[in-house]
């Protein structure tokens, strides 16, 4: 036998462990000594005299040949123990015989217990589970991510011809640089004739091209040939030892494959496993397993997951049956996490969420009660997301979407599907006003709103008076302020008659005030503006309060009148008491206080005082 050894251990299974150790013993001409030989009952039974020492059944193969790696004449050596992604093959029980005379149950050990310590030898691992190797060696060496030129280097050597660097690329690019991956295409462009840009076409095609093309098994005679070849199956491996060592790692997974790939919310994904010890355990397995990639930035930590894992993890669940449940669990944690959200407004975890919510919504699953609601209020959710980035019209076909599925589930008249219509229409209004287009589909989803409510509670519900509020504010046109002043004296003298409920129409009455005051701001009618607008204020101040949202935007048009009647020391002073709220409230870079400060700059260019106007935009804009 040469001085130093080289042994290499399949170690996916606790089967192939021992297959692997049976070959280095008869590679090293191990002989067992009593020992290591099974009770004397089970030897009387197989003598094992016709086989050679290291495939007989009654050896501890296992215990052999670590001992003889413990022994000087095992000379220098190296056991590489690939693919160990298994905790349960490395660090699980193997019987071992350590008292032959006892024919009870064999003790057991952990092979990780088992195996040699020696200065003269060396363990390697390699693994996708990170803890699992820090359990077995305390040291960790990384292998980082393919570079291009490796990887065109391997696509190479697997076609066995020369590709243009830029064809290589690409599907470098295309399969994100996972050596399987690329091994895999090759083979199967090699065997089909195709080019890389036809294997490329065919990728790209749809979701299930994709995940046939990565089923597609191949034989390499560098790869162990027990082991998976295929892309999916490979990675199906690893899904499996996930839920064996942590359930809810594997959950959180299953919800992560049916979201978008990047930048996942942690807040999102705290949704499903509430507790924090439980999350931090579950997604420390999944990073073990480098199943997803950390983001973190000031606003909290963001998950991506591989576009193959996910293509893989999907598969996983069909073949489960479990794909539809999944699928309508990830809408439910997204609802949640926009309910979470604590706000009837935008802010920017809508702008986060919206990728994952429309990536949710395209998969198909089998539907209930409970699902049919998360998307409707998912695709409401992703209306008014399109109404901050003024996609009106993509806004709007996603409102009517979830109108529709509020209507069949809920009926006509129920009033969580006019509330639905009415909200839409309220979030499209400001865009319809904008641009001019969708204005009479504003208006139709208002009009029934409003029919809908005075027929299901009565015109003198705070419902239907706030549709017709809504209406009212859209009759801007000269030929239309008539007809809006009228529906909002009809308002008005409505919530006089209705005293003992008076509290309840509060919003409705600053709204329905507020709208009267800009139809006189259209009329030119500036008095009579601001003397309704002053009630506005008052009221809006006795309701809520000074600082209240609704009271502050009652001051600030309050201002933007009496700048129009020249009174112009008192809108300064007026804005500027909203200002300093807005940037106690919000801070001196939000949108609320950007406004104000353009319309205190406003009012001192019509002063002419200009180096001022320009002072304080220098001062605040950036």
């Amino acid at each position: 036998m040469p001085e130093t050894h080289i042994f290499w251990v399949y170690a996916a299974t606790e089967a192939r462990i021992r297959q692997s150790y049976a070959e280095i013993a008869a590679a090293a001409s191990l002989q067992a000594s009593t020992d290591l030989r099974a009770p004397a009952r089970y030897n009387a039974l197989h003598d094992g005299s016709d086989i050679p020492i290291a495939q007989q059944p009654q050896v501890d193969i296992v215990q052999l040949v670590n001992s003889w790696l413990h022994k000087d004449d095992s000379g220098h050596w190296l056991v590489i123990f690939d693919s160990a992604d298994s905790h349960s093959s490395l660090t699980g029980a193997f019987t071992v015989n350590r008292e032959p005379s006892n024919v009870a149950t064999p003790k057991k050990e952990s092979l990780a217990h088992m195996l040699p310590r020696s200065s003269r030898g060396a363990i390697l691992v390699t693994t996708r589970n990170k803890k699992l190797a820090l359990d077995l060696t305390g040291v960790l060496l990384e292998v980082p991510l393919m570079e291009d030129v490796e990887a065109g280097k391997l696509v190479n050597t697997k076609l066995q011809y020369l590709v243009p660097n830029q064809e290589v690329h690409s599907l470098v690019t295309l399969l994100e640089h996972l050596p399987l991956a690329l091994v895999q295409a090759a083979a199967y462009i090699h065997k089909t004739s195709i080019t890389i840009h036809k294997y490329i076409d065919l990728y790209n095609k749809d979701e299930g091209t994709q995940m046939r093309l990565l089923e597609t098994d191949f034989r390499d005679l560098e790869r162990d040939q027990n082991a998976e070849n295929a892309v999916l199956k490979t990675w199906v491996l690893s899904f499996e030892q996930v839920k064996l060592e942590n359930p809810k790692a594997a959950n959180l997974l299953s919800i992560m494959s049916c979201l978008d790939a990047k930048s996942i919310p942690e807040s999102m994904l705290q949704v499903e496993i509430p507790d924090s010890l439980d999350f931090v355990n579950a997604l420390a397995t999944l990073k073990a397993f480098a199943l997803v990639i950390v983001t973190t930035s000031e606003n909290g930590e963001t998950f991506d997951v591989h576009r193959m894992v996910q293509l893989s993890m999907q598969r996983w669940l069909e073949t489960r049956q479990e794909s539809s449940s999944w699928a309508n669990r990830a809408l439910l944690i997204l609802e949640t996490a926009y309910y979470m959200l604590h706000t009837d407004g935008v802010n920017d975890k809508f702008v986060e969420y919206y990728p994952h919510t429309i990536a949710a919504l395209a998969i198909k699953s089998k539907p209930t009660k409970e699902s049919r609601w998360s998307r409707a209020a998912l695709w409401y959710k992703a209306g008014v997301t399109l109404c901050r980035d003024y996609q009106n019209a993509k806004a709007h076909e996603k409102f009517i979407t979830a109108i529709r599925l509020w209507t069949d589930l809920l009926g006509d008249a129920n009033f969580v599907t006019l509330a639905s219509i009415m909200m839409a229409a309220k979030n499209l209004q400001v865009l319809a006003q904008r641009d001019g287009f969708g204005m009479q589909e504003v208006e139709a989803m208002l009009l029934r709103a409003s029919n809908g409510f005075e027929i299901a509670a009565g015109p003198q519900a705070r419902e239907s008076m706030t549709a017709k509020v809504c209406l009212a504010e859209l009759y801007t046109k000269p030929e239309e302020w008539t007809k809006a002043k009228e529906i909002l004296t009809s308002i008005l003298r409505q919530s006089e008659d209705t005293s003992d409920c008076r509290e309840e129409l509060f919003e409705v009455i600053v709204d329905a005030k507020s709208a009267m005051v800009h139809i006189y701001q259209l009329e030119g009618k500036f008095r009579a503006a601001e003397t309704l607008q002053l009630e506005v204020v008052a009221f809006s101040e006795q309701a809520f309060t000074r600082e209240n949202f609704r009271t502050r935007a009652a001051i600030r048009r309050l201002a933007e009148i009496q700048s129009e009647l020249g009174q112009h020391d008192n809108a300064i002073n007026l804005l500027q008491e909203v200002l300093s709220l807005n940037q106690r409230l919000y801070g001196e870079a939000h949108v609320a206080t950007f406004g104000i400060i353009q319309s205190l700059a406003e009012v001192y260019r019509k002063l002419k005082r200009y180096e001022e106007s320009l002072r304080i935009l220098e001062e605040f804009l950036p």
